[in-house]
């Protein structure tokens, strides 16, 4: 069992940490980060210049009744992108990671590696999940606030 946890400890490092080696292929990552960045810059700046209209239906909701049901909307959005989130992290834990080539050989039951890649699966989607709900209750929060 102490194997099993072992690999599953290296498995969350080598997946959440997981960098590039060559030389090459950083020069390529970091002009994706830098688009990244940029698209990220892009969205926050669309993202502020939409904070005057969430303050005037804001208004408008205070007479309407209707914060409930947009809160109630909110929450089954929340498990779709739960959902979403979760099928892209079991594909790239189970599918895309190229660390089965180097864990195969090693004197390990396929029980503990399937376990372990389960168990990082899992964690990863906690992580994406309790992200996504501190933001979604922030912006409740915030709703009911103003």
């Amino acid at each position: 069992m102490s194997k099993f946890w072992n690999l599953t400890k290296v498995l969350l490092k080598t997946d959440l940490f997981a960098s590039s080696g060559d030389s090459s292929k950083k020069k390529k990552s970091n002009k994706y980060v830098a688009w990244g960045l940029i698209g990220l810059l892009v969205i926050f700046v669309i993202g502020s210049l939409g904070v005057p209209i969430v303050i005037v239906l804001n208004n408008i909701l205070k007479s309407v009744p209707i914060s409930n049901i947009i809160i109630s909307l909110i929450l089954p959005l929340a498990g779709v992108t739960t959902i979403v989130f979760s099928i892209f992290s079991v594909v790239s834990v189970f599918y895309l990671s190229k660390n089965s080539e180097y864990l195969l050989p090693m004197p390990l039951k396929a029980r503990d590696i399937m376990l372990s890649k389960f168990i990082v699966s899992l964690i990863t989607d906690y992580y994406i999940l309790f992200l996504f709900h501190c933001l979604l209750l922030e912006n409740i929060v915030k709703m009911s606030l103003l």
